[in-house]
């Protein structure tokens, strides 16, 4: 059994380069808007 065939390959997705916010700044904005706002929320509630 040849293992170099078997190997995993995991390509880097392409992420342009660009001063605007992509889909997925939009979505890391979002949960980190989320976690914050659930933090202040349980606080609130204490």
């Amino acid at each position: 059994m040849n293992n170099n065939q078997n190997k995993t390959q995991n390509p880097e997705t392409p992420i342009p380069k660009t001063p605007e916010m992509n889909e997925r700044d939009f979505l890391n904005d979002m949960l980190s808007y989320e976690k914050y706002i659930t933090a202040s929320y349980s606080t609130a509630m204490n």
